[in-house]
């Protein structure tokens, strides 16, 4: 089955996800050693404390080197082959010592694997691990016969126990790649569904926009150009080191299709207002500004419970807090700096520039170098300046969509 881009996505986030846990392993593993020191200090059962001492220090090093990779963000691909292969070498250490009764750990690498869903992955680890079981059991066999089997020869034991093992080992490890097949093809389908469903969704909203364009070209087309420049601000925060940790790429798509909804509010004003082409009175204005609460309550009332609470809530944060300002002179709350939710911040940005631009019937547009002028002089008093920097480094994008 081709893989859709967003689904490809979930398998590598889901890849990076089973990385962290390789290196929860290791920890586990190194405290498993240093119990097994424990143990022999007391007596409790005896284990050789140079050889742990030598399994453990190896640990220490791959997971060090694991946290690394890790840390510096590598190639999720390389972190994963370095982290299943470290503990399938450290498995087969312990296999190759007798005085470890291990036995079905060395099952432990494949199963690792399989929590990737990466068939091809999988059935090389399988490979590996299995070859490497067969070394370390040639390397136990001499000390197993002076401990345990003083009848056999090296070659009888390799012979029974390698056997033994094999049968254990493809037992095994068909009933896991089974049961990972089995789940991969299930989330291929399930995701498949979800697509669907999102489709659905995403043609809902913009019908809820339709319904402010019908009322209003040019509002109609603002929630449209709107949606644009949030989608480039966007884009342009995934590649800066300071938004990058602060949104998921869940919040990111949902954000993007929230854009839509920010003035639906704005169907509850009467068209004598929407639409009077000269200055607003007070009273008047007072009641547009009412267009952001009525927005946020609308979003709540129609898809709370229907739509996912992630998207209800940066929906509903865009509509309400989308005129706040930086320096808290916004309404309709006053929230400033970093109180104002930053899906509202970055509406804010693409909102006033859309209105900078476009003629309205109370107002002649901006030419492009006076809007970009008045946003880098918003830094810091009506908008989140770091925002700003990155919305005029798109200019060009910008400029591409107002040409359209």
């Amino acid at each position: 089955m081709t893989l859709t881009a967003s689904e490809k996505q979930f398998f590598l986030r889901n890849e990076r996800q089973v990385n962290e846990l390789v290196s929860r392993i290791m920890a586990i593993f190194l405290l498993v050693l240093c119990g097994l020191l424990v143990a022999s200090y007391f007596h409790i059962f005896k284990v050789p404390v140079r050889d742990v001492l030598s399994i453990m220090a190896g640990a220490i090093g791959f997971e060090l080197v694991l946290l690394l990779l890790l840390r510096i963000d590598a190639p999720s691909n390389l972190v994963k082959y370095y982290g299943v292969i470290s503990i399938q070498f450290l498995i087969s250490v312990m296999i190759a010592n007798a005085y470890f009764g291990i036995y079905m750990c060395f099952i432990l690498a494949p199963a690792i694997s399989c929590l990737y869903f990466d068939r091809v992955f999988t059935r090389q680890i399988a490979i590996l691990g299995y070859l490497m079981m067969l070394i370390a059991l040639w390397f136990r066999a001499p000390l197993a016969i002076v401990l345990a089997f003083p009848g056999y020869t090296v070659t009888e034991w390799y012979i029974a126990f390698g056997l033994g093992y094999t049968l254990e080992y493809v037992a095994l490890c068909t009933v896991l790649f089974a049961l990972a097949d089995r789940t991969r093809r299930y989330l291929e389908k399930l995701y498949e569904r979800n697509e669907r469903i999102s489709d659905i969704q995403t043609k809902a909203i913009f019908r809820f926009a339709d319904l402010i364009e019908s009322r209003d070209d040019s509002t109609g087309k603002h929630v449209k150009r709107t949606s644009r420049y949030v989608q480039l601000l966007l884009e342009q925060m995934k590649q800066d080191e300071f938004f990058r940790h602060q949104l998921n790429e869940y919040d990111y798509v949902n954000i993007l299709m929230a854009a839509p909804l920010h003035d639906i509010g704005k169907i509850k004003i009467p068209d004598a207002i929407l639409l009077k082409p000269g200055k607003l009175t007070a009273d008047e204005f007072n009641l547009i500004k009412r267009h952001s609460c009525d927005g946020g309550d609308i979003i709540i009332q129609t898809m709370d419970g229907i739509e996912q609470e992630d998207f209800v809530h940066h929906a509903r944060d865009m509509a309400r807090f989308h005129h706040e300002k930086w320096d808290g002179t916004g309404y309709p709350a006053g929230l400033s700096g970093e109180d104002i939710p930053i899906s509202a911040r970055v509406m804010a940005v693409a909102d006033v520039f859309d209105a900078l631009v476009s003629e309205r019937c109370y107002k002649e547009a901006f030419d492009l170098d006076q809007a970009f002028t008045i946003m880098e002089e918003g830094k810091g008093a009506h908008f989140d300046p770091r925002l700003v920097d990155l919305f005029l480094a798109a200019r060009e994008q910008v400029e591409a969509v107002i040409n359209e």
